[in-house]
């Protein structure tokens, strides 16, 4: 078969693969919208306000997030019910993918955003493109952009804070508990002893690598305690590195994973999630290979700051 004829085959496949990808990623954002719709629908339903009030989205983040694991934290639920109101037709608006119209979301002025929505649909920016944009229009950082790039001297590992559940029994003698990352436990007090409840806890644990996506974004199972754990993928905090596709993209991937090795571990403190859902961390390491949680938050490199003095990523403005 004449190479020509191969190439125009492939290029064929890649496109019908983009396409069915893209139209997916549509679809995901006609469902987010009705999903917003039927939020906004309490406020108007006097029975539901009066039993679940504010805490409704955490409710309910609680118990969808039990079914699918992922993408309904309670800042994704505002997240839809706000793209609901930017959009309050008929119907779902399909020009564009979820993740463009949550960097949209940022664009407090309806007539801005109306005319970059209809830019990006026209120009096919990429959600990259347009974030620069709405930057340059808004004048504000990245939502990732969570204060100072400095190593906190006051961490501590495994403090949690207390939780104020919504339809889970606490017994006599137990107390609801925030572990983090979305995971609420009832635990009896003696199992709570010598355990530090706070109001604002730190949210540092040990968690072991899985695998790194590229230069600033990886895959890591976390120890909270108590026996549990979760899995999440994991965006370093203050920090952005070149795309993948480029050659300092690869190149702060390399050097990403000659840090964080498979089943290594590692230190993190998260944070609030970012425009996409993800948690955003702090990461202290030690090269070595060393184990001890407590050696590592004491004496390990701080990964972000690392990334940022070594020119394999720029500081968030």
């Amino acid at each position: 078969m004449p190479n020509e004829l191969v190439t125009a085959r492939y290029e064929g496949l890649l496109q019908d693969i983009a396409d069915i990808y893209t139209a997916t990623r549509q679809a995901m954002a006609e469902a987010y919208w009705n999903i917003g719709q039927r939020i906004v629908r309490v406020d108007q339903d006097g029975d539901l306000r009066a039993a679940y009030g504010d805490r409704l989205l955490e409710r309910l983040s609680q118990d969808l997030l039990k079914r699918y694991n992922l993408g309904f934290s309670v800042p994704n639920l505002e997240r839809m019910r706000k793209f609901y109101l930017s959009h309050p037709k008929s119907s779902a608006p399909r020009e564009l993918t979820w993740s463009h119209y949550v960097e949209l979301l940022g664009v407090t002025d309806d007539k801005t955003r109306r005319r970059l929505e209809k830019l990006a649909a026209k120009e096919g920016l990429t959600t990259r493109e347009l974030r620069r944009l709405v930057k340059e229009e808004e004048g504000s950082g990245d939502a990732s952009d969570l204060g100072p790039l400095t190593r906190s001297s006051h961490l501590m590992l495994n403090t949690y804070a207390f939780a104020y559940p919504v339809g889970m029994e606490v017994p006599q003698g137990s107390q609801a508990v925030d572990l983090g990352f979305c995971v609420q436990v009832v635990l009896s007090d003696e199992a709570l002893k010598g355990v530090k409840l706070m109001e604002r806890p730190c949210y540092t644990y040990p968690a072991s690598i899985e695998r790194v996506v590229d230069g600033d974004t990886f895959l890591v199972e976390v120890d909270l305690g108590f026996g549990v754990s979760v899995r999440e993928r994991l965006r370093l905090r203050g920090i952005d590195c070149p795309e993948l596709k480029t050659k300092e993209g690869q190149k702060a991937k390399e050097e990403m994973m000659r840090r964080l090795q498979r089943g290594s571990r590692v230190v993190i403190r998260s944070h609030k999630t970012d425009i996409y859902g993800r948690f955003v961390a702090d990461v202290f390491y030690i090269p070595d290979g060393e184990n001890d949680p407590e050696k590592i938050l004491a004496e390990g490199i701080f990964l972000n700051q690392e990334l940022v003095d070594q020119g394999f990523a720029v500081r968030m403005k």
